[in-house]
């Protein structure tokens, strides 16, 4: 097993932002951003052996902590029992939500390298932090994240160039073995092989066993991780949007902006279980503008699966693989209504004097074209919608950092 540390230096704290979404968790830091499926799954499923004429289901990123073993991110729920509908009790450090957060954050360090000492600025929805949940809540999520996190993740796939010299090291050994020690050693990472198959279909199929992959081309599955949280600050999603509207990368106003932040801007976050609705003006928030709603693109996937045939993970996934493209011209039209319905119950006609709507979120990019024509001009979809929450909130931390807070 490789240790993966990702605080080695103990320098100053690294401004993270944190968008824990229904949908998928977002990580932006200085370095590069990581959008994670948040699909989890409780580990269970025993991995089918090879079969002749199948290709083997690549499993998806496995996370060992205390809390558990679970399968993580995409595909996660082909391989376990999958886990949704969880209440917002989870941000306060369910083990499914820590899974998903560590599945996040190991994709991050494999990406960008190790990361220092966090300062983490957290997106939540507004409905979590309201009311006397909320109060609960907030101080929930920053206990369990503050401090030292240490997990284990086993990754489904491995590097191409092990696979190459897993292939060259496992013919090598088949010309030099008989069957019987073939389907032996396959035995060892628990994989079946058939004793009629000749020995090219024996070793395709040991290498679709990323355990006997690393164990013939080098590499490692199973990596170690710690993460070492010095300070948490917890914000709503929306809130981070705003930040992203108003802020370069160095934590200053863009100038072109700047004027803005005077007048009424109004944010419209569309996300997988939430559409949120938020109004600030000069850093203040109106309450009469500001509303939390269940109709975010979940419901955009139950009219697409009445029957309840796939799991809401499952649905995510063919969506974000087009699947689902050739019924959204009759999907969206029955979709938009809620969505409009919505804003139009808050905001009436007041958002004509607002200085920009904002809108970011998996539902700008789908509703895109029907946003633009209600807000015309004052419409602002950001680049990368679904990363602008995170983004904000790292900008946010970054002009915190500038002013010494």
């Amino acid at each position: 097993m490789e240790t993966n540390l990702v605080n080695t230096l103990p320098t100053t704290p690294q401004v993270v932002g944190l968008d824990e979404g229904a949908g998928a968790v977002k990580i932006y830091t200085a370095q590069g951003a990581t959008e994670f499926n948040s699909q989890i799954a409780h580990n269970g499923a025993d991995a089918p052996g090879a079969v002749a004429g199948l290709e083997s289901l690549a499993p998806p990123l496995q996370i060992a902590f205390t809390g558990g073993t679970f399968y993580t991110g995409p595909g996660a729920h082909g391989w376990g029992r999958p886990v949704e509908n969880l209440d917002f009790g989870r941000f306060a450090g369910s083990p499914e939500m820590a899974a998903v957060i560590y599945g996040a954050f190991t994709r991050h360090v494999e990406t960008y390298g190790p990361l220092a000492a966090l300062r983490l600025k957290v997106g939540l929805p507004q409905q979590a932090l309201a009311g006397d949940a909320g109060k609960e809540i907030i101080p929930g999520v920053k206990s369990w994240l503050t401090g030292a996190h240490q997990w284990t993740a086993r990754n489904g796939h491995v590097p191409p160039a092990a696979r190459a010299a897993a292939r060259e090291h496992l013919e090598r050994f088949a010309q030099s073995s008989s069957k019987d020690d073939l389907v032996a050693r396959a035995a060892q990472e628990g994989l079946t092989l058939v004793r009629y198959w000749n020995k090219a279909q024996m070793v395709d199929a040991m290498l679709d066993n990323a355990d006997l992959v690393v164990s013939f081309g080098g590499g490692a599955l199973h990596t170690a991780y710690t993460l070492d949280v010095q300070d948490v600050q917890v914000t709503s999603q929306p809130v981070g949007a705003w930040f992203d509207f108003l802020l370069d990368e160095a934590g200053g106003f863009l100038p072109a902006r700047k004027p803005l932040y005077a007048q009424e801007i109004g944010v419209i976050s569309i996300g997988m279980s939430t559409v949120e609705l938020l109004v600030v003006q000069q850093g203040k928030a109106s309450p009469r503008f500001t509303r939390g709603e269940t109709e975010g693109v979940q419901r955009l996937l139950a009219l697409a699966n009445p029957r309840n045939h796939y799991s809401r993970g499952e649905m995510d996934a063919r969506l974000r693989s087009g699947a689902l493209n050739a019924e959204l011209p009759t999907l969206l039209p029955l979709w938009w209504p809620d969505i409009n319905g919505l804003i139009n119950q808050v905001w009436e006609h007041t958002w004509e004097r607002f200085g920009a709507v904002v809108i970011v979120g998996g539902g700008a990019i789908l509703l895109g074209d029907y946003l633009r024509r209600k807000f015309r001009e004052k419409a602002v979809i950001p680049d990368s919608p679904v990363l602008a929450v995170a983004r904000g909130l790292y900008k946010f931390g970054v002009m915190q950092a500038r002013q010494g807070k």
